[in-house]
């Protein structure tokens, strides 16, 4: 039997009641589960791990989740999670599970410290979790959780450490190197602007290139929108960002608008300049277009040497 629609199951006939004022979260959840539930079916045919605990622990959950969307039955479903766990110790995946079957049963306390310690113990993405989560589900499915627990007023005020997550340097690099998706456009996007803008501002550096034309005097403001870009894709990659907010969202809003506001600053500058006259007594430079006085010799603004009118 196929459980290719475990999470649709699950959520359907109401066995994870998480309340009208939570169902923000059940689209989420159902996503991650649904991935999951397809991965834990091939991982469990093919006992992957040395440990034979570990495998004994993949089969035991996807029995639990089996029974999930069979016979409902929470002593069975919760025998099997006690298998899971005990069969290896790290499955809080197990202990997530745990929990929306005594949140079904409106045990919410008991839920609610379940939930907590899934949170606070499944810090570290590893080869566990790896064979049925990928790592922006694992850290998403985390989210979920303490968003969850956090509007049934659960606080972790004073102890944000304990759900810190610990970012597997080799995952994070693996990640980076071989991106998904959208990610993957991102990765040649930032490439493209970070070290192209390098290599240009390190040629004007040689070349004695001032920024301060009307288009080219917001090139290191704009540079700087790129590398705080960067910043929130990094960010959302390693620990999420608040509100539910999205990098596919985020990152495109701010260097769109980067873009548009130094468009139209350079416009209006270049503007000005054709249209504005000048008082009596001054010039523009002919290098940068900066207001000078006639009889100046060299610009204010470049440096450069101006022929005198005089």
């Amino acid at each position: 039997m196929t459980y290719l629609l475990w999470s649709f199951l699950i959520l359907a006939t109401g066995l994870i009641d998480i309340g009208s004022q939570e169902a923000d979260f059940d689209e989420a959840l159902f996503r991650i589960l649904h991935q999951a539930g397809k991965r834990l079916e091939r991982a469990a045919e093919q006992r992957p791990f040395k440990i034979a605990g570990m495998n004994d622990s993949l089969a035991a959950t996807l029995r639990a989740l089996h029974a999930m969307t069979t016979t409902r039955d929470s002593s069975t479903i919760l025998q099997e999670l006690e298998q899971a766990e005990k069969a290896y110790r790290d499955n809080y995946f197990a202990v997530l599970l745990e929990a929306m079957v005594f949140d079904a049963e409106k045990n919410t306390q008991k839920a609610n410290a379940l939930f907590e310690q899934f949170l606070v113990k499944s810090r570290t993405y590893n080869d566990f979790y790896a064979r049925f989560l990928d790592w922006p589900e694992f850290h998403r499915l985390r989210r979920i959780v303490y968003e969850l627990l956090q509007s049934r007023g659960v606080t972790f005020e004073g102890r944000e450490k304990e759900i810190q997550v610990v970012i597997p340097f080799e995952e994070f690099m693996k990640y980076l190197v071989d991106p998904k998706g959208q990610d993957f456009v991102m990765s040649v996007t930032f490439v493209v602007l970070l070290v192209g803008g390098a290599v240009l501002f390190v040629l004007a550096g040689f070349s004695s290139f001032v920024f301060i034309g009307p288009f080219t005097s917001n090139l290191p403001l704009l540079y700087l929108i790129v590398w705080l870009a960067y910043a929130v894709w990094m960010i959302d990659l390693a620990v999420g960002l608040p509100f539910q907010w999205s990098r596919h969202a985020v990152v495109p809003i701010l260097l769109g608008t980067g873009l548009v506001l130094s468009l139209v600053s350079g416009l209006a500058e270049w503007w000005n300049q054709k249209n504005i006259p000048l008082e009596e007594g001054y010039r523009r430079c002919p290098h940068c277009k900066a207001v000078i006085l006639q009889l100046s010799v060299q610009c204010s603004d470049c440096g450069r040497g101006i022929k005198n009118l005089a």
